[in-house]
């Protein structure tokens, strides 16, 4: 699998699965809600959080 398409299976479709339309994109409007990933050691660790385009962590 691409990656755009494995980001696309774990934001988009399962916001569209609960009627969330304004989030699971990146997009001119979408609210913007983005978790920086970073493998680290073979785990994942978060490396940023932006809640409605703001940097909160």
């Amino acid at each position: 699998m691409d990656l755009p398409r494995g980001v696309a299976t774990v934001t988009r479709a399962p916001a569209r699965a609960v009627g969330l339309t304004d989030r699971g994109t990146l997009d001119i409007g979408a609210r913007a809600d983005v978790i920086r990933v970073r493998r680290i050691n073979g785990a994942g660790a978060i490396r940023g959080v932006w809640v409605q385009g703001v940097r909160v962590g």
